[in-house]
């Protein structure tokens, strides 16, 4: 008995020793270490040193070991997948070694339940184990790999290791991968992206990245997603047969019967497929759909279409009739550039009837699709940039109200203008409020590229919503519309308070599509723009996404608060004049839900 009380004892005091325990920190580190000691080593072999006080918890090896198979099992079964995720980023890389033996597991359930935990905790030894499993050809193993991997190193290594694949022939794993590559090493030829929108399934893969072809001919690719059961599928494709310039009188014709859906967003969206390529014809069904529309943002996008329909009609109505007068070699990527320029220049003397159906067929037929920006990245700020020149000329061919955003426009309103005061607020795009997303106030820490060490003074909210309709919160005076390099097109409106006490809201990310002007009186609810396609020359290279912000104080006082971080110092302090939009928001009175209005007389 004396000799197992001893064996015992030996044990527990094995379990002690620096390589048995894992010690967790109230800092967030993790380590094995000897608590009596009060030394250890980090996963990445830096000593680690502490006080008593410095330790939150801490589990011998056999007790991580057994939590680990316990939350294993249960993954595999699928149960309680978000809470064992939260558990496995708090364990960080003292999971890891267990994790890494069921990586060995014949059984395939074993591997992909540790793949998956994989993604929320780490270590330098795990790369080297999941690599393999990037190679496998079973697409569940494969994902899992992917998935963790991708968590858990950078763009350019999962491009490099992983652009083998972009045209595997599994499908699946195809289609896992597709974005990934296809936003940093796209196939110019489009045959992937072909492949990909031909297959039911595998389509789901392009909503990301679908607003970012041209080619006409992918059109009839396109059109079998309006028949998704899946609205967001339908969505995407409205948006994609926009820069697709699919504007013949069938898809018109099928876009319009649309307008009944009961999908509010989608309504909104068809709208916006209207303001581009809708025309005169367009208008009795229109008129008809805006008289029975009930839903504030599409109603908003529907009187924005309308407005710019007619506004394009009589616009081109003035043009005179004649032959092109721009001699462009217009069917070839590389002469792309010169062609918009050669455009650019003849709308900017006299263009005529020729002039406009040469631009057209140029604009369509000029570029098969347009890079991804990644915004960390950022584009050429030139003016002759490829797609910055194309915005302009579609600012042209689709006559914009706001006119050609170019570097000389004059874009801004200082007129001594008044608007009515603004009694009650309403959000700025459609589901807005969510009291989880804490954008504004946001710290950008040293791996934040070009916005480090500042605090983000907006709300980034609208998320991957490409062509969502932005309104104006109140009745304002437009006082500045723009395309700024980091920014893509903004607008920025000036109201008066119902103390009236003057400020301002904000609006970046925009598409080129803008439907004010500066010296613009507009009223609550009035649609501005919409959100600009992902990653592109449109909205700054940034995801697709609205930045609002509120300001308070007129417009004219001093024009450089127009930024989206600023100093923390000055945050902390409450020197930035910026005020948390949402709060603003519901103090003012906007409701987390707008109801939904009366149909018209």
């Amino acid at each position: 008995m004396r000799y197992y009380l001893i064996l015992i004892a030996l044990s527990l005091s094995l379990q002690t020793h620096a390589s048995d325990v894992w010690l967790f920190l109230k800092d967030g580190r993790v380590g094995l270490g000897d608590p009596a000691a009060l030394t250890g080593t980090l996963a990445d072999g830096t000593a680690l040193t502490f006080t008593k006080d410095d330790i939150q918890s801490q589990r011998t090896v056999v007790e991580m070991d057994q939590a680990v198979d316990a939350m294993l099992a249960d993954i595999a079964h699928g149960r309680n997948l978000d809470a064992h995720a939260t558990r496995f980023r708090t364990f960080k890389n003292a999971a890891v070694p267990r994790l890494l033996q069921h990586l060995k597991d014949d059984a395939q359930a074993g591997r992909i339940s540790a793949l998956y935990a994989l993604q929320f905790c780490w270590s330098p030894q795990a790369m080297a184990a999941v690599d393999p499993f990037l190679d496998d050809n079973d697409p569940n193993i494969f994902k899992g790999a992917m998935a963790a991997a991708c968590n858990n190193s950078t763009v350019n290594v999962m491009v490099k290791r992983l652009a083998g694949r972009a045209d595997d022939p599994n499908l699946i794993i195809a289609s896992a991968i597709f974005e990934l590559i296809e936003k940093y090493k796209p196939d110019a030829t489009l045959k992937r992206f072909r492949r990909m929108l031909s297959d039911a399934k595998a389509r789901t893969a392009t909503l990301p990245v679908l607003s970012h072809y041209f080619a006409p001919d992918l059109t009839p690719l396109t059109l079998p997603l309006l028949s998704s059961t899946n609205a967001a599928e339908k969505r995407a494709a409205v948006v994609a047969l926009i820069q697709q310039n699919a504007d013949g009188a069938d898809v018109r014709k099928r876009l319009l019967a649309m307008l009944a859906s009961t999908d509010a967003d989608l309504r909104e969206t068809l709208a916006d497929y209207f303001t581009w390529l809708g025309r005169s014809e367009d208008l009795e069904a229109l008129r008809a759909a805006r008289k029975t529309e009930t839903d504030l943002y599409a109603r908003s996008a529907l009187d924005g279409a309308l407005k710019v329909i007619e506004h394009r009609s009589t616009e081109r109505a003035k043009l005179p009739d004649g032959k092109s007068n721009v001699i462009a070699k217009a069917n070839t990527a590389e002469n792309s550039l010169a062609g918009y320029a050669s455009f650019l220049t003849a709308f900017a003397s006299t263009p005529n009837r020729g002039d406009l159906d040469a631009a057209l067929a140029f604009y369509r037929t000029a570029d098969l699709f347009e890079p991804f920006t990644p915004y960390a990245v950022g584009y050429p700020d030139d003016p002759a940039c490829r797609f910055r020149l194309r915005t302009l000329l579609a600012q042209h061919l689709f006559a914009a109200p706001c006119g050609v955003l170019d570097d000389k426009a004059v874009t801004e309103c200082r007129d001594e203008k008044e608007a009515p005061a603004a009694r009650q607020l309403v959000p700025p795009i459609r589901e807005y409020f969510d009291a989880r997303r804490k954008s504004f106030g946001f710290f950008m820490d040293a791996d934040r590229a070009m916005f480090a060490n500042s605090v983000h003074v907006g709300d980034d909210c609208g998320w991957n919503h490409e062509s969502r309709s932005v309104v104006s919160i109140a009745p304002g005076v437009v006082r500045l519309v723009a395309h700024i390099f980091t920014w893509g097109h903004i607008v920025v409106v000036e109201h008066t308070g119902a103390d009236g006490k003057k400020f301002c809201s904000l609006y970046g990310h925009l598409s080129p599509l803008i439907h004010v002007r500066p010296g613009e009186i507009v009223e609550a609810g009035q649609k501005l723009g919409c959100i600009g396609r992902c990653n592109s020359v449109d909205n700054g290279g940034y995801g697709a996404h609205l930045h609002f912000g509120i300001h308070k104080g007129p417009y004219a006082t001093d024009t450089r608060w127009v930024c989206g971080y600023v100093d923390p110092l000055l945050f902390k302090n409450g020197e930035h004049g910026w005020f948390d939009p949402q709060n603003f928001l519901q103090t003012q009175g906007a409701k987390p839900v707008v109801a939904n209005l009366p149909p018209s007389k």
